[in-house]
């Protein structure tokens, strides 16, 4: 799916939407977004038609954005464990959480 919005972006598309209520997807637009520095606006659409602007996460994460991926992994993405009794914590959860523990 990435590869198509890489593509997308490098034939000038204005709007990529994707159309998508996967958390693994939303992680993987961010990251890639955040690293290609995409020119073009980017948005991800649940089936509810609620839509996420994938531009202005990576703004409001800004380097995190690169740590997304990462997180996501290790707290328990769908192709991966959680941390045994720990539960499944999403990656944006954590990455907050680790911030403002390292302002204190």
């Amino acid at each position: 799916m990435i590869s198509y919005v890489h593509e997308a972006a490098n034939c000038a598309k204005k709007v990529i939407c994707v159309l998508s209520d996967d958390t693994d997807m939303f992680v993987l637009l961010v990251y890639w977004v955040f690293r290609q520095q995409l020119a073009c606006k980017v948005q991800m659409e649940h089936w509810d038609e609620t839509v996420l602007d994938i531009n202005s996460t990576c703004a409001d994460l800004g380097p995190k954005s690169l740590q997304l991926l990462g997180m996501h992994a290790l707290t328990g993405c769908n192709t991966t464990s959680y941390p045994y009794a720990k539960g499944q914590v999403s990656a944006p959860k954590t990455i907050v959480w680790f911030s403002h523990k390292a302002r204190v």
